[in-house]
């Protein structure tokens, strides 16, 4: 439902848009050393991702991704999905990304959509890949190696909202 604002009057009334089919959640938080090579797979959030029909369904990723250092003042990343079955990568490469640079943490984020067909059905390893080089931090998932401050390993997550309009 949605609010309504009607003469003045507030009410609410039904929500156009989509359905939510399922939602795909994948933590991750081993510090891992980053790759200053292009075509990186930095690192594995899940070897399982089976949506439930990407065909008709639209695929809403967010991703978050602590790291640390690098000095990069740019990052090129996304989400790769590669078909366990025929390992036919589909990439998200820059789409929605948000960088915050500096020299210590740093967050790497994205969000963007999938529309349904873009991918088939199967099942799928995703990764967090770097297209271009360069494009790495010293770390990602940092942990009180870094700073002290750190009381255990950061958590990423990737998040994927199977949905339906």
């Amino acid at each position: 439902e949605v609010l309504t604002l009607a003469s003045g009057v507030p009410s609410w009334a039904a929500a156009g848009g989509g359905t939510t089919v399922k939602r795909h959640y994948f933590p991750f938080n081993t510090r891992t050393a980053g790759n200053a090579s292009a075509g990186v797979n930095q690192f594995t959030w899940t070897a399982a991702f089976t949506p439930i029909d990407p065909t008709v369904n639209d695929l809403l990723v967010h991703a978050i991704v602590p790291s640390w250092g690098g000095g990069q003042n740019g990052c090129g990343y996304g989400t790769r999905f590669t078909n366990n079955s025929t390992a036919t990568n589909y990439d998200s490469n820059d789409n929605g990304i948000n960088y915050s640079f500096s020299s210590y943490a740093n967050t790497m984020s994205m969000f963007f959509n999938f529309p349904a067909g873009t991918i088939p059905a199967g099942t799928y390893t995703a990764y967090f890949h770097t297209p271009t080089s360069g494009s790495q931090p010293a770390y990602y998932f940092p942990n009180a190696t870094d700073d002290v401050r750190y009381s255990g390993n950061t958590l990423g997550m990737l998040f994927i909202t199977e949905w339906k309009n």
